[in-house]
């Protein structure tokens, strides 16, 4: 429904603009829950993510307890409840974690196929249009749609179509594709000491940065955010970050001129943060940083991504 439909029918409602970025960085701590319990966790979307469970019942006990398991430390770590649904397949597991109900957990017994029979057609992945389409021709549940002749399913509904009426009869050949995570990398100096002056903050931002840009060529990676961590001695923790300006993909190892100038925009990133003191300075000069112990010192390379492999 457009807003200003919704706008016409409940003209005292509160209308909150879209945030798909904003949605997307809360459902990471979602993922990350997930990263605790299994080895490959596919992200399938804002609000709908797969995970291998297989041979987890050593570790976490039946089904039923790993599905109670991880929905308790998704609302522990989010505060967001979850609806868990454990099956053989993609198709199965997310019918059944929506129609999980009050426990917030279903188990599929038995072969997903039996279990996909019985539900209403609108549960396949299809538009609008071809659920429509399916609706007046009677077929109702995913059973009747599976039982459908595959050729006809494909001339209809195109490669989707015929995707349905396999994910329908419980067949998903497909393996779960493990999310990938950006590497972070954290340089850190420990003062043995109270150390008030900003320019020696500044001088030592410098020698972490270089420290970073050298394991950064090592690893032929480039950064796309730096940030600098303060820890004060009175637990006050200024996170000052700026993002990099994108080069073109190129490895970082420095055999020629042009990877010697890709890896020279990354060697003084400290130096770029020196010169951005309008900008930085009031985070890392503030002048309650003058009267407060400062034991640690960190800058961290974040969202790093392989530009390419040296080989």
């Amino acid at each position: 429904m457009a807003v200003k439909e919704a706008a016409q029918r409940c003209p005292q409602g509160v209308y909150v603009p879209d945030d798909p970025p904003r949605y997307a960085q809360a459902f990471e701590a979602v993922l990350d829950v997930l990263d605790r319990f299994s080895p490959v966790v596919e992200d399938a979307g804002v609000g709908l993510a797969f995970a291998d469970a297989a041979g987890l019942v050593p570790l976490y006990g039946p089904d039923a307890a790993l599905g109670t398991r991880v929905r308790r430390e998704v609302e522990a770590a989010t505060g967001q409840i979850a609806q868990v649904g454990l099956a053989t397949g993609r198709l199965a597991a997310e019918v059944a974690a929506r129609g999980a109900g009050d426990s917030g957990v279903a188990v599929v017994s038995g072969e997903d196929r039996a279990y996909l029979a019985e539900q209403p057609v609108d549960r396949l992945p299809l538009d609008e249009r071809a659920l429509g389409h399916l609706r007046m021709l009677g077929v109702s549940t995913i059973g009747a749609f599976a039982d459908l002749p595959v050729n006809a399913v494909r001339t209809r509904y195109g490669v989707e179509g015929a995707r349905a009426r396999r994910l329908a009869r419980g067949e998903d050949p497909q393996p779960l594709k493990g999310r990938t995570r950006p590497i972070v990398l954290d340089e850190a100096i420990d003062f043995e000491w109270e150390e008030h002056n900003v320019d020696r903050l500044i001088f030592a931002l410098q020698a972490l940065a270089q420290r970073l840009a050298a394991r950064l060529a090592t690893r032929g990676l480039m950064a796309q955010q730096v940030g600098s961590r303060i820890e004060r001695s009175d637990e006050t923790v200024p996170q000052p970050r700026r993002a990099l300006r994108r080069v073109a993909p190129q490895p970082l190892v420095p055999r020629g001129r042009r990877d010697r100038k890709a890896l020279a925009q990354l060697a003084p990133v400290g130096a770029r943060l020196a010169g951005q003191r309008r900008k930085l300075g009031p985070q890392i000069a503030h002048p309650s940083l003058r009267k407060r112990h400062i034991p640690v010192l960190h800058l961290i390379a974040g969202c790093v991504n392989h530009v390419s492999e040296h080989v």
